[in-house]
């Protein structure tokens, strides 16, 4: 493999692994995590009142990134890396809810994965417009 190649897909790869971390806190450390980052966001409004919107956020963004750095990674490799960017992520978007069940105080939301999905959706979407635009 390639320099060029190796360098392309180990980005998206170390964002899989950082999926993979933050799956793995538990129930009480991704709610601090949270809510730390609702505090330095937003400022003066109570972070409990945005920590459902910061947590969704999460969930579409960190897939929403994923897929891009997918498409990205596989688009000088594959004739429709919108594809296999969707089979690919929308496996670890599954994989990422299904750990949770593991780990203490988390839990295997549909809402979750119905965030990671439309964050991907979105990713692949918006790669293929750009992608037409130029």
């Amino acid at each position: 493999m390639s320099r060029k190649r190796t360098l392309r897909w180990s980005i998206p790869i170390c964002w899989f692994i950082l999926i993979i971390f933050l799956s793995t806190q538990s129930g009480e450390d991704s709610g601090k995590l949270s809510l730390w980052i609702a505090k330095h966001l937003i400022g003066d409004i109570p972070p409990e009142s945005v920590h459902i919107f910061i947590r969704n956020a999460a969930h579409f963004g960190t897939h929403f990134v994923l897929a891009v750095l997918t498409y990205i990674a596989a688009k000088p490799d594959l004739k429709k890396p919108s594809l296999f960017c969707l089979v690919a992520c929308s496996i670890v978007a599954i994989c990422d809810e299904t750990i949770q069940c593991l780990i203490p105080g988390r839990y295997l939301e549909l809402t979750d994965i119905s965030l990671n999905l439309l964050g991907i959706i979105a990713a692949i979407l918006s790669c293929v417009i750009v992608d037409k635009r130029t």
